[in-house]
């Protein structure tokens, strides 16, 4: 049987030996080069299914590499293993699409995690490439793939089911494996109540033994079952029911369950066959759309890292970003947002800031006023931001507050001079905020105000720089929170 092949490239040889000590331990095949241009030459007579690089090399060092191997291969999965670790190189590496970022020293866990994690996200791409070719078979697949919001996704499918083999109503069970159960993630036609408490052990009930066994299953007049699947058959109106297993890799992650209530038109193989085909391509998505979602997740805390970092050059904006999202969040509740728009303001308010990581230190941290010239670059760090977190699909929302917090109710900001309403509701609430926590902050030009005076100063321009209604409801955030008295 082969074997997947793994190239590691580094010049310390202590850590090629160990690589590829727990590598082969783990039964890959794996070949080393000490720099770049070793490297380069081995992918030209060898193909690999993993790289694995640092990034201070001599010769040719890391980005280099994957800059001139992504001219070769495009989908190779790689993996950055550095103790150089710096916010352009973490920055660089995403861009170039890396699959992941291991900072030295590491453990052995870490770096099998890393490795396994890799290989899932390439086997997963690969295996979604072949289906999509086959068509039109699995043209409804091409849907699935593309659904990367795992709530959605699980709708979609169920509903599919439902509409393809006319059943009156569906449910999609995946496994809690640290409990041993099923739970219903998404449903059709079932009564909430049911939906609330449907807990089914792996092996027991209908559900649960399709889960257990790994096979589909079609009832009709419920001949053939014993008592008690019977009875859950009839004590839910069921006529007809058909359970099939959602598998990848040989594991079963979940159940498709579909039955008629209304008709007594009963499932048929064929039924059976085209939920099969469906599950099959249901499993590799929700596979899928959990590894994006790891995948954003990751990019998200790097992202928070490189704003962490940002303000870490400046000792007197430690704790800004925190403050800001506090506040955003805060006063997005008074405003009764939903749930959605108050997660995309806490990560803008954490990331207003990002895009100062292109801003120079002569600039970012200089004492007296800005210059024209200095103040026109200062005015790029919500542009610069933006184009940073931009491939990032879960903080689109994000990047439109991010990109105009610096905007004014007055039309007077930047950078595109919006005004009034036009200007994102999230980015007026974050500018509230901005505002009042750069005022109460001790600066190298002047001493911190108190929370009374810079409330004055957000009041006095309320209507010209910020929103009337967010500084209303920033009122009550900070007489709530005791920084400023009753009137």
């Amino acid at each position: 049987m082969s074997r997947e092949k793994i190239l590691i490239i580094d010049d310390e040889e202590s850590i090629r030996q160990l690589c590829t000590a727990v590598l082969t331990a783990e039964d890959y095949q794996v070949r080393s080069a000490s720099n770049g241009i070793e490297g380069l030459k081995m992918v030209g007579y060898e193909s690999f299914d993993l790289i694995l690089t640092d990034i201070m090399m001599p010769g040719m060092g890391g980005l280099q590499f994957i800059i001139s191997i992504r001219e070769i291969d495009a989908e190779i999965p790689i993996v950055v293993i550095t103790g150089h670790g710096t916010v352009e190189t973490a920055i660089e590496s995403l861009r170039l699409g890396v699959q992941g970022f291991l900072m030295k020293p590491f453990t052995i866990k870490e770096f099998k995690e890393s490795v396994h994690d890799a290989f899932i996200k390439s086997r997963l791409m690969k295996e979604n490439t072949r289906l999509r070719a086959l068509m039109p078979l699995f043209e409804t697949a091409k849907m699935l793939m593309s659904q990367m919001d795992l709530d959605q996704l699980l709708s979609t499918i169920v509903d599919t089911a439902i509409r393809g083999t006319k059943a009156d109503r569906g449910s999609l069970m995946l496994i809690d494996e640290k409990r041993g159960e099923l739970r219903i993630a998404a449903s059709s036609g079932l009564p909430p109540e049911l939906i609330a408490s449907s807990r089914e052990k792996i092996g027991e009930g209908i559900a649960g033994w399709v889960a257990e066994k790994g096979s589909p299953l079609i009832i009709g007049d419920g001949s053939g079952l014993d008592h008690n699947l019977l009875e859950s058959m009839r004590d839910g109106g069921i006529s007809s029911a058909l359970c099939v297993p959602l598998i990848i890799k040989e594991k079963v992650i979940g159940v498709l369950n579909l039955s008629k209530t209304r008709s007594e038109e009963q499932f048929t193989h064929s039924d059976q066959e085209m939920l099969s085909v469906l599950c099959g391509q249901a499993a590799i998505a929700i596979e899928n759309a959990r590894l994006y979602m790891r995948l954003e997740d990751s990019y998200l805390s790097t992202i928070i890292a490189l704003s962490a970092a940002v303000e870490a050059r400046d000792s007197y904006t430690v704790g800004h970003m925190h403050h800001i999202s506090e506040y955003s969040v805060d006063i997005a509740r008074e405003l009764g947002l939903g749930s959605e728009e108050i997660s995309d303001i806490r990560i803008a308010g954490l990331l207003h800031d990002l895009g100062k990581i292109g801003i120079p230190d002569n600039i970012l941290l200089k004492p007296e006023k800005l210059n024209k010239t200095e103040y026109d670059i200062m005015k790029s760090h919500p542009t610069v931001g933006v184009k940073i977190i931009e491939s990032i699909e879960s903080l689109k929302s994000s990047s439109l507050i991010i990109e105009s917090h610096q905007e004014q109710y007055d039309g007077k900001g930047y950078p595109k001079g919006l005004k009034g309403k036009d200007i994102p509701l999230g980015a007026r609430i974050v500018a509230v905020a901005d505002a009042f926590d750069a005022m109460t902050t001790t600066r190298p030009y002047r001493k911190a105000m108190s929370c009374k005076e810079a409330f004055e100063e957000i009041k006095r321009y309320s209507g010209t720089q910020f929103d009337p209604e967010v500084v209303r409801c920033f009122t009550k955030v900070l007489k709530d929170r005791g920084l400023i008295a009753e009137e």
